[in-house]
């Protein structure tokens, strides 16, 4: 078998970050998923990046019975995490483990904590005593400076800084380029849009935007 094929692991989703994913992998010498799924039926069947995709996630727990123990996790992140949280938790009940991805040219403290399922990608850096939880995505260049703390399915966009002391509740989205002040916390489930300049804690569910940032309503 090809050497940089990982025949026990499968990659669920298999668009734009998926291809970051497989490139993360790779150039960390690591071996990319054998087999993917995705949602797209027109996919089914074909070989895409190198991954035969064999169905849609309902096969999630068909995979032990194939010798599948880990999964990657390729769906990146639209207008909230709803659907990385929601893929992730039925991967985890059909019995599969998360695979950890961390580009090569990322940074990580060791006295940080990471639970299962990181994507910390390139250029991302993790810095002193942080605690991130499961299936966090710090995506490209992304920062969580000194004692932040991440809660689970958090996704930090690209670029976007964490400043020291500061708390990301579980589920939030941090969008693309956006600053959070030192020890501001931002509630669960909570939208902080792209380039903002967040000074002030955001609640549960809200949806933040500007500099310095303020409530919006949620799009529909």
């Amino acid at each position: 078998m090809n050497e940089s094929v990982n025949a026990s692991c499968v990659l669920i989703g298999v668009g734009g970050h998926a291809v970051v994913l497989l490139e993360a992998l790779l150039a960390a010498d690591r071996a990319v998923p054998a087999i993917g799924l995705d949602g797209d039926a027109e996919l089914h069947g074909t070989v895409q990046q190198g991954v035969r995709i064999v169905g849609g996630d309902d096969m999630l727990p068909e995979m032990p019975r194939l010798g599948i123990t880990h999964f990657v996790l390729g769906v990146g992140t639209g207008s909230d995490t709803a659907t990385r949280r929601r893929l992730f938790e039925n991967a985890r009940a059909a019995g599969l483990n998360p695979l950890d991805v961390r580009h090569p040219s990322s940074l990580c403290s060791p006295s940080a904590e990471l639970g299962p399922g990181i994507q910390l990608l390139a250029r991302g850096v993790v810095n002193a005593q942080a605690e991130l939880g499961e299936s966090v995505l710090v995506n490209t260049a992304a920062i969580v400076e000194h004692h932040c703390v991440v809660e689970d399915h958090v996704h930090l966009a690209t670029g976007a800084i964490l400043c020291g002391g500061a708390t990301v509740r579980s589920g939030a989205l941090i969008g693309a380029g956006a600053i959070i002040k030192h020890g501001v916390v931002v509630g669960r489930n909570a939208v902080v849009g792209a380039g903002a300049v967040v000074i002030d804690d955001v609640a549960d569910d809200a949806v933040v935007a500007g500099i310095p940032a303020r409530r919006i309503e949620r799009s529909r």
